[in-house]
């Protein structure tokens, strides 16, 4: 069945990596000790007019993490707002679904940012969703980054509509928030983060004692087993962001980052980051950061926890070697010209332009590869050694236009005449192949890609035509294989990522093709495409609302995402058929057809017309491995389109409009058992309705067409079964009537 295609694993080892983050920000900027920026702002707003808040309860995941990050407020002055917290929060999710990191599946880490992070939807996230999944062997992490309060003599977190005034009722209460994760989550690690002023509020159980910090120290004897609690700063303390650290991030934020991505993996160096190696390295990181700008800040750690807990890997010492005195030092990025992307060891970190330089503080001593891209030019690599204690300038030059060698360039130049009828330069992805490209064509086209990749093996270019042909061709592993290395040569080449990611998607590993796409929404916030396929990704692995989100942020970009409408409506069917509120069911279900009538009105091309036109990224959506042109995508989508209707329709008592969209779905394929399984439910609940014995027939040719086209299917046996049974109904309809 083509709703749900593919089952991946979504475990990980470290699904115990989980750790509640609340990250309340501050603004530094790099500034000498003795003259303090103007622009360093703390993250906290101290009101002192309230009575004590009432309690609020919280909670929390297993192997999962929950980022918040809030920079611009409903309610608060705009002086007031902040800069970094959104982005500290993508962030740490980039980093824990890194599989060079925290390897965590994308599913288990849920983000709200900006106007989605509201009290109630925290709460739900909190109190709902964490207790849900969490189990007594994993761990957790919750992240937060926006504003902290401070109001008679209790601590609130600040969601998006928090009012001032009415703290109790809208802000979140921190000792309810940890008390909640002392009582609701039963997993044995938890591990909360928080980068706020006056952080040290935020303990399981904290009273309304008179002094604060008496309070918590009392209640940390109190905290459950493996229970971090890792604040930003001190009591007397402020927790800061800066415009000059990184592309921009909150200081505590930044290091967090720093130190999973493996910079933490000092003390052994052996390849994992433990809780004690990042409470190191950010506390130390932090404080010297702050006191060379004049700043006071001092992470702080409470609770009785476990010292080695694994919260993510490294790769800076391989995983083999124990290097007792591993130190750090600070990287300054330089580059002669704007938006350039820098990447650290093959890690994207930041852009530097010509006046912004890219601050990297906190990098392991050893030698790092920096690399800096900017599309149309040449990369510039350099190794550069990192001294403990020191700060090294390292300048990018971005000089020379991509340059291709002229054979190449002939190779490639006959290769794309054979491969595309068209391409278009607003959008690289809408290339297509016709129904006359031959079998030889796509044959002498791969073999001139290949003569081209071995003229000029840096032909990134070369390499994703590479890989479009042996996608025509059905050869699937070489290639990924050609547009990984697309990727790989030019980081920045949006359009290999995209396609990349497509190919990904259908050979069945969503997990990567989502963190592609989140690379490419890093480079490119606006790429609705890059939404629109994330929902598809998230579609696959059966995370419905997370593919939901992804197509509201394309049609968002783009109203007439026809990619974002089906994949919205196919989730949405799918989240209707197990909501178990019949009220909120239909409701799902009518938004669902709303979205697949958009996808439809969206992509009415008629033949050949269609076929004239850029359509969708080739192989993109077929959920099979058949030959991948672009009129049997065309057909392939609108027939999944199709089928939704029809189903969603008949679970509305629409049987008539129902028929009509099956028969389409089958006018498009009549080899598709799914259209003609649907078919039989609507002549099933048809008969079950007026006991006509015709619509039971039709009801019999249906599933009986299901199982000659594929009797394996798990519908297949579904609908022999529903053959007996009707089987045996018209046994009894036909039988001759007993006299009285």
């Amino acid at each position: 069945m083509r709703f749900g295609l593919r089952t991946t694993d979504r475990s990980s080892w470290l699904c115990a990596i989980l750790a509640v983050t609340l990250v309340v920000h501050l603004r530094a900027q790099n500034a000498p000790a003795q003259n303090p920026s103007a622009d360093v702002k703390d993250r906290d707003l101290a009101i002192h007019k309230l009575a004590p808040a009432k309690n609020v309860a919280n909670s929390v995941p297993r192997g999962y993490a929950l980022l918040i990050g809030i920079s611009k407020y409903k309610n608060l002055d705009p002086a007031e707002n902040l800069r970094f917290p959104e982005s500290d929060a993508q962030g740490i999710y980039q980093v824990l679904i890194s599989k060079e990191a925290g390897a965590l599946p994308p599913e288990n880490v849920h983000v709200l940012t900006g106007p989605q992070a509201t009290r109630e939807n925290i709460r739900h996230e909190l109190e709902d969703w964490l207790p849900s999944v969490a189990h007594e062997d994993d761990t957790v992490i919750v992240f937060f980054a926006g504003h902290g309060f401070s109001a008679a003599g209790r601590g609130y977190f600040a969601a998006w509509d928090v009012d001032p005034d009415h703290l109790t009722e809208t802000g979140y209460s921190m000792a309810d928030f940890g008390r909640t994760l002392q009582t609701k989550v039963k997993a044995r690690n938890k591990v909360l983060l928080v980068d706020a002023c006056r952080s040290a509020k935020v303990t399981r159980g904290q009273s309304d004692a008179a002094d604060p910090q008496e309070a918590v120290n009392a209640e940390i004897g109190k905290m459950p087993p493996s229970f971090l609690t890792f604040v930003a700063a001190r009591e007397q303390d402020r927790s800061y962001e800066d415009p000059a650290l990184g592309s921009g991030a909150g200081l505590f934020s930044y290091f967090v980052i720093q130190g999973l991505k493996g910079e933490a993996d000092q003390n052994p160096c052996d390849g994992v980051v433990t809780a004690d190696e990042l409470i190191e390295y950010v506390r130390t990181q932090v404080r010297q950061y702050a006191r060379e700008r004049g700043r006071s800040q001092t992470p702080t750690d409470y609770g009785d926890f476990d010292p080695n807990i694994v919260l993510a890997l490294s790769h800076k010492c391989g995983g083999t070697v124990a290097h007792e005195d591993v130190q750090s030092g600070n990287l300054v990025i330089e580059a002669n010209m704007d938006d350039v992307e820098v990447f650290l060891d093959n890690q994207r970190v930041g852009s530097a332009s010509k006046s912004t330089p890219l601050r990297l503080p906190g990098i392991a001593a050893g030698i790092h590869t920096i690399t800096g891209a900017h599309k149309g030019y040449e990369t510039d690599t350099k190794e550069v050694p990192v001294v403990p204690g020191q700060e090294k300038t390292v300048t990018i030059r971005i000089q020379y236009p991509r340059e291709y060698k002229k054979q190449s360039r002939t190779y490639m130049e006959e290769g794309e005449k054979l491969l595309f009828s068209q391409r278009s330069s607003f959008n690289p992805l809408s290339v297509y192949a016709p129904r006359s490209q031959t079998q030889k064509s796509f044959e002498e086209a791969q073999s001139l890609f290949r003569k081209a990749v071995v003229d000029d093996p840096k032909d990134a270019r070369a390499f994703y035509d590479l890989g479009l042909t042996l996608l025509y061709l059905n050869r699937w592993p070489e290639s990924v294989a050609a547009l990984r290395g697309a990727t790989e040569m030019d980081p920045t080449y949006v359009e290999a990522k995209m396609q990349y990611a497509g190919e990904l998607i259908e050979s069945g590993d969503p997990d990567e093709a989502i963190r592609q796409l989140t690379d490419i929404i890093a480079l490119e916030p606006k790429n609705n495409d890059a939404f629109a396929y994330l929902s598809r990704a998230y579609y696959d692995k059966f995370v419905y609302d997370n593919s939901v989100a992804a197509a509201d942020q394309a049609l968002a970009l783009n109203s007439k995402s026809d990619q974002a409408y089906l994949w919205k409506g196919a989730a949405l069917r799918e989240m209707a058929a197990h909501d178990r509120d019949p009220t909120r069911k239909l409701a799902l279900y009518k938004q669902s057809t709303d979205c697949f009538l958009s996808f439809l009105a969206l992509t009415n091309f008629s033949s050949p017309i269609y076929q004239q036109l850029p359509f969708y990224l080739v192989g993109f959506g077929l959920g099979q491995r058949t030959h991948a042109d672009r009129a049997d995508s065309y057909k392939l989508q609108r027939s999944i389109a199709f089928e939704g209707l029809c189903d969603a329709e008949n679970k509305l008592g629409q049987s008539q409009r129902a028929e009509k969209y099956c028969q389409e779905a089958i006018r498009l394929d009549d080899k598709d058992p799914v259209a003609f399984y649907l078919l039989g439910h609507v002549y099933r609940d048809r008969f079950a309705a007026d006991k006509q014995k015709d619509e039971l027939q039709l009801a019999r040719q249906s599933y009986q067409q299901v199982v000659i086209l594929n009797p394996d299917l798990d519908i297949s046996k579904n609908a022999r079964n529903y053959l007996d049974q009707i089987q045996a109904l018209l046994e009894i309809m036909n039988a001759p009537k007993q006299p009285h």
